[in-house]
């Protein structure tokens, strides 16, 4: 995706007419910057210079000895290789500002391609890198271990237990898979630092599906919504094999459909021919309009109401909202998956750049950052850090990790955060809910409010981490099936049988 313009227009007027949506939608460019930066930079390779961290004058590192020197200036740019919905505008300025000028250049790919890219470079080109996808990066020889204890905001007891510890919500095989692409030493050195993480589901227009999300008080759909012949032609699924069949392999394994040797993110060859095999007649029947893999495609055809649901990220129900189409992000019977993206260490890096490396990797695990990624549903890996929360305010970071409501009622909330759009104000609550934007509601380095929670307040799709990991039964990025070839296969097999 190429770097759009920032595009956050709203709806025409809205029409009522009974059967039609109760609220307008705008067509929106195909080309979407992630609000307020979804993304990261991050990355360094080596070896004497460990960390930056902020200091009184500026910045300081540490050499290999242990030895702190300071200095006020930091690399004038790093080179980083990942794409628009990993890194941006905001978060590049705030970095920038930051450091006192450390500028970042920015290569784009998709991100589906983007870990063939990083794997053939052999770290050439770039400095700080982007993966969902890390497996076959690790072997190549394009990245540098990262040691924790260059990571002045790596530390015990302020880190998210779904990273260092995913044995509290995972089984064991995915357990094994889960550490062998963190870590190259447990507790020592990882292949990336986590930028982000979160759930991912399926998004819906409740203007057609007639359902309301509440946090982790209710299951509202099932995958195979994506798959009932009541929302035929209306349906869409992400353009890679490897989710696709994981998706509906996690489903039919929950269904006693499929048994899974290992995990349904490494399917053997006659599992995944099971899968195809279900899938076949329902893609060939024309039940899924679009596969996708460019952000602003998919967010145009929700928003525009081509498209009623979605396997899709959560930033794609939030700008389906920005356009003023409301839109949720459903609690699914048989769980949504887990996973955590994060930024790569070039192995090629100049040393002259190891130290503004560092000073990003701080930078995403401090608190802008985590205030802002959270507009996207996503989380950081050190979000227990002592600054977070009160830079978030009491009731951001409730609303998002603990799943409480918001201390406003969702009416007066339309009023405040829609007031060109008026008419939204006379909507049904469950539409309006399904209008809320964290974004504007909780804006990065705004005053947090006081008060305490309003039981007509907006409660967070999903409901608390708590709440989602107690119906979450695989984690899918940044892993990738060890036989990728015959995904590949299997999926370009499946997409032959689309009627044009």
């Amino acid at each position: 995706m190429s770097r759009p313009e920032e595009e956050d227009s709203l709806p025409e007027t809205p029409g009522e007419v009974e059967g039609k949506p109760e609220v307008g939608g705008g067509i929106l460019d195909d080309k979407i910057t992630r609000r307020q930066a979804i993304g990261r930079m991050g990355g360094v390779a080596a070896v004497v210079v460990v960390a930056a961290v902020a200091g009184a004058g500026g910045y300081y590192y540490l050499s290999s000895q242990g030895a702190a020197q300071t200095t006020t200036q930091l690399a004038k740019s790093l080179n980083y290789l990942g794409n628009d919905i990993a890194l941006g505008q905001q978060a590049i300025a705030e970095f920038n500002k930051e450091t006192g000028g450390t500028a970042i250049s920015s290569t784009s790919v998709d991100f589906f391609t983007l870990a063939q890219r990083l794997a053939s470079s052999g770290g050439q080109g770039w400095d700080v890198g982007f993966t969902g996808r890390i497996k076959n990066i690790i072997p190549s020889g394009s990245i540098a271990p990262i040691p924790v204890a260059n990571l002045p905001r790596w530390v015990s007891g302020t880190l998210e237990t779904l990273i260092v510890s995913p044995e509290t919500f995972l089984s064991p095989n995915y357990v094994k898979r889960f550490n062998a692409l963190l870590w190259k030493e447990v507790g020592k050195q990882l292949w990336a630092v986590p930028n982000i993480w979160n759930y991912d589901s399926v998004g819906y227009l409740p203007e057609f599906v007639q359902q309301q999300e509440n946090g982790g008080a209710q299951i509202t759909l099932d995958y195979h919504t994506l798959y009932d012949p009541q929302w035929k032609g209306k349906t869409a699924l992400q353009d890679e094999g490897f989710t696709c069949f994981s998706e509906t392999a996690n489903y039919l394994n929950a269904n006693n459909q499929l048994t899974v040797s290992d995990t349904v993110t490494n399917l053997t060859q006659q599992e995944l021919t099971s899968v195809q095999s279900y899938l076949n007649p329902i893609l060939s029947s024309g039940q899924v309009k679009a596969f996708w893999s460019d952000f602003g495609k998919i967010v145009t055809l929700m928003s525009t109401r081509e498209i009623y649901a979605a396997s899709c990220w959560q930033p794609v129900v939030y700008f389906t909202r920005a356009a003023g189409t409301p839109a949720y992000y459903a609690r699914l019977k048989d769980g949504p998956f887990f996973w955590w993206n994060g930024d790569l260490l070039s192995s090629k890096i100049a040393p002259s750049s190891l130290s503004a490396a560092y000073a990003f990797f701080n930078f995403q695990m401090g608190p802008w950052w985590a205030a802002n990624t959270a507009h996207n549903g996503y989380g950081v890996a050190d979000s227990l850090a002592s600054d977070i929360k009160p830079f978030m305010g009491d009731e951001f970071w409730n609303w998002f990790f603990n799943g409480t409501a918001t201390y406003e009622p969702i009416s007066q909330i339309t009023t405040e955060t829609w007031k060109d759009h008026p008419e939204f104000q006379s909507l049904s609550p469950r539409i309006q809910q399904a209008l809320f934007r964290p974004d504007l509601y909780f804006p990065t380095g705004g005053t947090p409010r006081t008060g305490s929670p309003d039981p007509k307040g907006n409660v967070r799709d999903l409901g608390s981490t708590v709440d989602k990991n107690k119906i979450t039964r695989y984690f899918l990025s940044p892993d990738f099936p060890d036989t990728p070839t015959a995904y590949q296969n299997a999926f370009s097999a499946l997409k032959a049988n689309i009627p044009a």
